[in-house]
């Protein structure tokens, strides 16, 4: 046996180190090691037993000479790294779905934010559910496809230092592999995993494809130390998990930043072997090995692109191509409105395009083979239409994909002739009159104007005129006097531009929903708007602009069992502040509340603001008063949004409204009654609300966020806040002095002396149970000296009593700020 030099030696004891580090790093970068001491062992020539690369039906989209497989259905649709959708999961064992991302040194508008402020390199993140509970142990694991040869001595050096390893972390597995067995390196998945995430079925779990899920380190810590085979999975639990590393480089096929060690190539370590990440179970049996197992998934990883099929069976010139969105566009010589289809494209060198099929185009293609389907084709848009329009895209994506597998001859010389035309040009500019539209410009003040064409849906682009006038954005469909959408210019928040697949657009964000529109120049529009929206002085409610709650796009507010989450966008890009501190976010969203009338840039941070309140870690409220500092701060903030989305406050729009907080969907009427009133005795009816929600029918999750304690001044200031349009940034050292001053000023405004009657508010009376039998005496402590003293005096009158009323109060015109303590 060769003896070791110096070097070797110090690269495999820092290889056995990285065996410490419970994650991808670990198996990647050990099985790495162990093969890279093999083959100088061994002699390049000999260390691995070759075999030819079987043909894949994974493209190197990603570029760089990598290819993705589903090595346990390698029969599908291929996949890729950096996939804008995620990728399926589904064995009989475990369904969901997965990202593969890589780091690109070219860059990934896409991802890239993701990984900006951290080193990683290799990103994976799967969500799913158990079809079964598993009877062994779930590994992940390190995987090579075929086995090794190897002589006796080499085996026994490395086993030693395997053995070596297994002393520092017990529970892993590894195998040389033989002719029932592949080598690996395992590892039990619930201990060494980066992050988890156990989400009941009841519950919101982490959003696939973000960057925080929020496990709290103390539950990491824990789970980490979890003993060998104590870990349990359910069926009846989301299971959300990560692996991360920024050891391997996949994009350069080395490993790199070993401290120590310079950068080395992957091929010296695994020669033309695919690499494979694998999640399975092994049930353990005396003298069992990890021949028989159960996958969740294995992705498998290759350095070359696939061999081609033989170019004598080869019919279809391998397109990969998606049909994701109809188009409905103007024919000026006909003075119709035809059905197009746009298809996605990829090219050779990984680029896509998309492409217009026309409904000519596809219904002669669906001709040759079917001719029923090309004769019910719908190729005119017609508004009674839209649905089975919509339902046909899905179809013809089917069919196209059949034709492409399965169809004749001279139908996929056809599909392939229509897919590979030229890119999309949607650079068409049209004045009104050849769109057909009449429009009364002397009642508008045109800014600017021109054709475009609007995201309806995420699988429906219309084309429209599209008007910037000075107090609204209008969009015309084709042949109209009537705008079919307007937005007021002071409901706009914000104004992007991006990209939808390879379609560029203008973003326009209001408080409810994002509308994407693309025209010729979205850089002119954007300026142009964005010069409107700041010489918008006036921000006012949408009490003349009322919003139809039922008739929200993708584009919308999330909505969850009829309520609008209004925190949360589908599709919206989210540049979402990384402040975990529910203190500090609460706080900002209500100074930017207060702020939310003056500019644009303000109505920005609330945005941004609120959006935060998804991330916060609401472990960190772990004192009452803190509870009640966020609660009192979080309920303002959603009492400002929802008079900035609603016309008015109706007693359903108390429930309608919510805002995502670390997972959990918080309205106004639970705010106050479920989490803020949580102690307090129960009331059975209030007139602001049309029912009243009961702290004992929610969950667990919502009780540990409730106050512990009672607090007659709670509903008494929040009335306040609603009524006087006054708001307070509450703070942990201030939150009781701020309390009691907002109660004082209310009370003061409206409690009464006349004669031998002393005038409550209504609110009193609502809550009368929070003040137990001392409603007098509790309230004469915020009032002045000189009513207190005119109370005094009627208390012992023999007609003496106590009324309820309000008394008119001219309250702020716009949300203001109060002062901090009287």
């Amino acid at each position: 046996m060769a003896q070791l030099n110096e070097g070797v030696a110090s690269s495999l004891g820092t290889a056995v180190f990285w065996l410490m580090v419970p994650s991808i790093t670990s198996i990647m970068v050990v099985a790495a090691f162990v093969l890279h001491h093999i083959r100088q062992q061994e002699g390049h020539g000999r260390g691995l037993r070759k075999k030819p690369s079987c043909a894949l039906d994974a493209q190197d989209r990603f570029g760089y000479g990598l290819t993705l497989r589903d090595v346990v259905h390698p029969t599908t649709a291929s996949i890729d790294f950096n996939s804008k959708t995620p990728i399926p999961i589904d064995t009989p064992l475990f369904q969901g779905q997965a990202y593969v991302l890589l780091r690109r040194p070219d860059g990934d508008a896409h991802w890239d934010p993701l990984f900006e402020g951290k080193q990683r390199t290799i990103w994976v993140m799967v969500q799913g559910m158990f079809k079964r509970a598993p009877k062994g142990t779930i590994f992940v694991a390190g995987e090579l496809p075929h086995p090794m040869d190897l002589t006796f001595w080499t085996k026994a050096l490395v086993g030693m230092m395997v053995s070596s390893a297994k002393t520092i972390m017990s529970s892993l597995h590894f195998s040389f592999g033989d002719e029932k067995e592949a080598p690996h390196v395992a590892l039990p998945l619930y201990q060494c995993a980066d992050t988890m995430i156990v989400t009941p079925l009841d519950e919101v779990p982490p959003k696939l494809g973000t960057a925080n899920w929020g496990e709290d380190p103390v539950a990491r810590a824990a789970r980490k130390r979890t003993p060998f085979g104590r870990e349990e999975f359910r069926t009846d639990r989301v299971y959300s998990f990560q692996f991360h590393t920024m050891h391997v480089d996949l994009a350069a096929w080395s490993i790199v930043n070993l401290p120590g060690i310079q950068d080395v190539s992957l091929n010296s370590f695994l020669g033309d072997m695919p690499l494979r990440l694998s999640v399975y179970e092994h049930t353990d049996a005396p003298g069992s090995t990890h021949a028989s197992k159960d996958y969740c998934f294995s992705f498998e990883v290759t350095s070359a692109p696939p061999t081609p099929p033989p170019t004598d069976k080869l019919d279809f010139p391998g397109i990969e191509f998606d049909a994701w969105m109809w188009l409905e566009h103007f024919d000026v010589s006909t003075s119709r409105r035809p059905v197009s289809y746009l298809v996605r494209v990829l090219n050779a060198d990984g680029s896509c395009k998309t492409v217009v099929l026309s409904s000519q185009t596809v219904a002669a293609i669906l001709a040759i083979d079917s001719p029923n389907e090309a004769s019910s084709l719908l190729t005119r848009a017609r508004r009674e239409h839209y649905q089975a329009i919509e339902e046909q895209t899905v179809e013809l994506n089917r069919q196209f994909h059949e034709i492409a597998a399965h169809g004749s001859c001279n139908a996929k010389h056809q599909l392939a002739q229509g897919l590979s035309t030229s890119s999309l040009d949607l650079a068409d500019s049209l004045t009104a009159k050849e769109l057909g539209v009449n429009m009364w410009r002397w009642d508008l003040n045109v800014c600017l104007e021109g054709s475009g064409y609007r995201v309806l849906s995420d699988t429906f682009l219309r084309q429209e005129y599209v008007v910037l006038a000075s107090t609204s954005l209008l969009w015309y469909r084709t042949y109209s006097s009537q705008p079919t959408k307007t937005v007021p210019i002071h409901q706009i928040t914000d104004v992007t531009t991006r990209y939808i697949n390879d379609i560029h657009v203008v973003g326009v964000h209001t408080w409810t929903e994002v509308v994407y529109f693309q025209v010729a120049d979205p850089a002119l529009w954007k300026d142009g708007i964005v010069a409107a929206t700041d010489r918008s002085s006036v921000v006012s409610t949408t009490a003349n602009t009322p919003q139809h709650l039922s008739t929200w796009t993708p584009f919308n507010v999330v909505t969850y069992e009829g309520q609008i989450v209004l925190n949360s966008r589908k599709i919206a890009p989210e540049d979402l502040p990384s402040v975990d501190d529910p203190l500090a976010v609460a706080a900002q969203c209500v100074a930017a509340a207060i702020q939310i009338s003056t500019s644009r840039a303000h109505r920005i941070a609330f945005q941004r603001a609120i959006h935060g309140l998804r991330l916060v870690d609401l472990a960190q409220l772990n004192t009452a008063e803190k509870k009640l500092v966020f609660l009192l701060n979080l309920y303002q903030s959603l009492l400002v949004h929802v008079s900035l989305v609603l016309p008015r406050r109706t007693t359903t729009s108390m429930h309608q409204c919510a805002y995502d907080v670390s997972k959990l969907l918080l309205s106004l009427a639970e705010i106050e009654h479920v989490l803020l009133r949580g102690s307090t005795a129960p009331v059975r009816d209030v007139p602001y609300l049309d029912f009243v929600p009961e702290a004992a029918a929610y969950p667990s999750t919502f009780q540990s966020l409730a106050l512990p304690h009672r607090d007659f001044r709670i509903s008494c200031a929040l009335h306040a806040h609603r009524t006087n349009q006054h708001l307070v940034v509450y703070t942990q050292d201030n939150v009781h002095e701020q309390l009691s001053n907002v109660v004082g000023i209310y009370l003061r405004q409206h409690v009464r002396v006349s004669g031998s009657v002393v005038s409550l508010p209504l609110v009193c009376k609502w809550f009368r149970a929070d003040f137990d039998d001392q409603i007098l005496r509790k309230t004469m402590c915020f009032l002045s000296d000189e009513t207190i003293s005119d109370i005094q005096d009627v208390v012992d009158h023999p007609k003496f009593h106590v009324e309820f009323r309000d008394h008119a109060v001219r309250a702020s015109s716009r949300w203001t700020a109060m002062a901090a303590v009287a």
